[in-house]
């Protein structure tokens, strides 16, 4: 199979869909990998950005089994659910209610991975450290696959009932349950605890029931899922980009913990990799074209700084590319990061 690889776009549409009309025809797949807007030229933001990604959900439309459209961490920034674009450079608060709702209004269209054989492409590629992060989503999903709607609404109406009932019987309030001072205080605390141990009895007794319908709990996180977890509805939205947002310590993600949107080539090469998986071709690093090998991991970098490339790899020919042995750069840490390492004998 012949794969067409157009990395970060970030508005430079003009070369991204050059790039697509010259040589779609001359392959089997085309693999977009992210990060559909924010440019440093404000001239290209906004309504451009919107033409453009529009053009490129037209060639999805058109022959939708050809065409893969991936999350980058540009994208997922205006889809956030716990932050909002704070981590990501130039970030456009102003059009971030128009980005979003083009996202979610092709939401269907977009995926955070592909993988062929032994291939896997993502923004930034995919670590099994961050992998271990997000089994508790995977398995969550699919645990209880096959409960009544019915016992899920009653272990979810209960399970809130008792995080807020301090809420709902204090009236807001906020009282110490073990140094309550008058006879009110007691009396109020001690029917909170009883309210409180009947609700937990209650829960208890529900999980049980469910337990009936229990699925195998998967033992380790399969990127094979990531794609069904990020079309998973969350909070309110039929999508949960939760899971893949920035959580590492290092800012530009460079920490083997971070996202498949996040995380960048060094701490990718010294983390294991999924099993099975011996190539990723990523972006999201601007490194130009280059291949790089680590212990048998095998790297394909896109991503260039003026975002105009394309690469076009051939399935059968992966090992015949030039890898150049990748030389892993020394940490850098802050102040408190090093006393921290130092005192749990770490460095």
């Amino acid at each position: 199979m012949k794969i067409l690889v157009i990395p970060d776009i970030h508005g430079n549409y003009a070369a991204a869909l050059q790039n697509i009309k010259d040589h779609k025809d001359e392959v089997d797949k085309v693999v977009v990998l992210g990060d559909y807007v924010d440019d440093f030229d404000e001239d290209l933001n906004g309504q451009p950005m919107v033409d453009g990604f529009n053009q490129l959900v037209e060639f999805k439309d058109k022959e939708p089994e050809k065409f893969e459209l991936l999350f980058g961490n540009h994208c997922l920034s205006y889809l956030a659910q716990t932050r909002n674009g704070e981590c990501v450079s130039g970030h456009h608060y102003e059009y971030a209610d128009k980005y979003k709702k083009m996202f979610v209004d092709n939401i269907d269209k977009l995926n955070i991975i592909y993988k062929v054989d032994n291939i896997l492409f993502s923004h930034a590629g995919v670590s099994q450290q961050w992998l271990q992060h997000v089994k508790y989503f995977i398995n969550l999903k699919h645990e209880f696959d096959d409960v009544p709607q019915e016992l899920m609404d009653r272990y979810t109406d209960l399970d809130y009932k008792s995080h807020n009932i301090n809420k709902v019987y204090f009236d807001g309030m906020i009282f110490s349950l073990v140094n309550a001072e008058t006879e009110e205080e007691k009396s109020r605390i001690a029917e909170y605890r009883k309210i409180q141990a009947d609700l937990q009895g209650q829960i208890n007794k529900t999980f049980e029931e469910m337990q009936s319908y229990k699925k195998e709990y998967y033992k380790y996180a399969s990127y094979k899922l990531l794609n069904e977890v990020f079309h998973s509805p969350n909070k309110g939205d039929p999508y949960n980009a939760e899971v893949f947002e920035h959580c590492g310590w290092s800012n530009t993600g460079d920490s083997s913990g971070e996202s498949c949107v996040w995380i960048r080539p060094d701490s990718l090469l010294q983390d294991n990799w999924p099993r099975g998986i011996k190539y990723q071709v990523v972006g999201h690093t601007e490194c130009g074209n280059k291949n790089y090998v680590y212990k048998n991991k095998h790297l394909i970098l896109t991503d260039t700084r003026d975002h105009n490339a394309y690469r076009i790899l051939d399935t059968e020919k992966m090992d015949e590319l030039e890898y150049t042995p990748y030389d892993i750069a020394p940490k850098s840490y802050s102040n408190t990061d090093v006393a921290l390492l130092k005192l749990l004998g770490l460095l």
